[in-house]
């Protein structure tokens, strides 16, 4: 620790800059690529002996060596590198060590100093196409079978030049695909085509889980991965690598024949997108919805997680919806945090107190038990049966930010807590008002939505269905 620490004072002291730069950051498996690393003396002390060599993994060729020299203050000293990346190099992880670093060395006052620098921008091996599938999870409802599901592939040329891929999908038994191939041609890199494959599923497909996947096939070699590009001013650009594949599962989803929802986004969720694609009629509503649509014509409106937070226009036309729900509509809104801009004599029709601290007021235990009050209501029989399944395999947690205390007028649905904790009441509150019905939800419904739990979809499907078998 106390030599690394003298070794970068001696570097701070020397004032020797360091600017290693590669021909080009991205990299595929069998590329050549130049490096270049420049050293500028600031410094009014002569730097003996300094010298340039590169570090790279096992199995990478590098030639035209550095021949140490002094080098004098004011003066500057170019080295150029040819790197031969080797067919079986490994692909880029953001954990480890960067695949091309620089190590410069020299002496100074008697002692030698070594540092290792990173080169400009981040070096990365990827493959030589990424394909990226939309959607990323698929829902197959098993009572009305999708005859037809688009797939999209974007599919992005990570080789220098012009390149070609042959690109497929591997689909379960049973499953068709068209076309079988489609053939994707590149004039240069990093250039992005879009291709779209139309998948039939069987008929009489059976409840549970399934993946479809992606590959294309570049010169004989075969890419089956997704590469997530995260850049950001502050720490430049990463990537991760996953494999390319759409995570399905089939169940049973019963929903009320012309049931038409308006879903109001807060952009913490992707409930909307999710239950459009499990097949139901969903409205994004705008800023001009809010204000001055018509919301009659939805059965149900959906509050996203948090929107009063990141809807200002929600906030504004909040007395407009509870008016909705007056003349006979159905709201549910879903969970919020007290300082999201809930209103607690205010925000729902009725007052409504959202738990504080949060520690408090949360079942994190996913397979906490469930006790059902009202086991003959609607919301639990109408148009999905719902049972203990459907109450099983959650994910993260049960519910956040419980009510802590909530007008008579609403009633209470369901029972759960964490182990050796009081249960709570209030996961699930419902009142009448005028006409209509308000139905407030803490539960975490959109992590379930958004992670393919079945029961999830089938009981947030009955909460916005309620009214509708009258």
């Amino acid at each position: 620790m106390k030599k690394e620490q003298l070794l970068n004072v001696s570097l701070v002291s020397s004032d020797l800059e360091i600017n290693a730069q590669a021909e080009t950051n991205i990299l595929t498996k069998g590329q050549k690529t130049a490096v270049t690393v420049t050293l500028t003396n600031n410094g009014s002390q002569k730097l003996k002996k300094a010298d340039v060599e590169l570090i790279t993994p096992e199995g990478w060729k590098v030639s035209n060596k550095s021949k140490a020299a002094d080098l004098a203050p004011g003066k500057t000293a170019e080295v150029t590198f040819k790197v031969q990346v080797p067919a079986d190099a490994a692909y880029y992880h953001a954990y480890e060590t960067p695949a091309i670093q620089a190590k410069v060395s020299y002496e100074s006052a008697g002692a030698k100093t070594v540092t290792v620098s990173e080169l400009d921008g981040t070096i990365a091996v990827l493959p030589d196409v990424g394909l990226t599938l939309s959607p990323e999870d698929l829902v197959i409802n098993t009572a009305d079978v999708q005859e037809e599901v688009p797939v999209n592939v974007k599919v992005k040329n990570y080789r220098e030049g012009a390149a070609q891929a042959s690109v497929s999908l591997n689909v379960p038994e049973g499953w068709s695909v068209s076309p079988e191939k489609a053939e994707v041609y590149f004039e240069a890199s990093l250039e992005e085509k879009e291709v779209t494959f139309t998948l039939n599923p069987p008929a009489d497909i059976q409840e549970g889980d399934f993946k479809l996947s992606a590959e294309a096939a570049v010169n004989g070699k075969s890419f089956d991965s997704t590469v997530q590009e995260i850049q950001y001013d502050h720490i430049g650009t990463f990537y991760y690598l996953y494999p390319a594949q759409v995570n399905g599962v089939a169940f049973e989803l019963l929903a009320p024949e012309g049931l038409k929802v308006g879903y109001i986004e807060s952009g913490f969720d992707k409930v909307a997108d999710y239950l459009s694609n499990a097949g139901l009629d969903v409205t994004k509503l705008t800023e001009t919805d809010l204000a001055s649509g018509d919301l009659s014509q939805y059965d149900t409106i959906v509050v996203g997680i948090r929107a009063y937070l990141s809807r200002e226009d929600l906030t504004a036309n909040n007395e407009r919806l509870k008016e909705y729900v007056a003349n006979g509509g159905h709201m549910v809104v879903q969970y919020h945090k007290p300082n999201d801009g809930w209103v607690t004599e205010d925000t729902a029709p009725y007052p409504l107190t959202i738990g504080n601290p949060s520690i408090r007021w949360r079942v994190t235990d996913e397979n906490a038990p469930v006790t059902v009050l009202q086991p003959e209501s609607p919301l639990f029989n109408y148009p999905n049966n719902i049972t203990e399944d459907d109450w099983a395999n959650w994910i993260q947690e049960r519910g956040l930010y419980y009510p802590m205390q909530w007008d008579d007028r609403f009633e209470t649905f369901v029972r759960m807590g964490d182990p050796n904790e009081e249960p709570f009441d209030g996961g699930i509150l419902m009142a009448d008002y005028g006409e209509g019905t308000y139905l407030y939800t803490n539960l975490v419904f959109y992590r379930q939505i958004q992670g393919q739990v079945p029961g999830g979809y089938r009981i947030f499907t009955n909460l916005i269905s309620y009214g509708q078998n009258e």
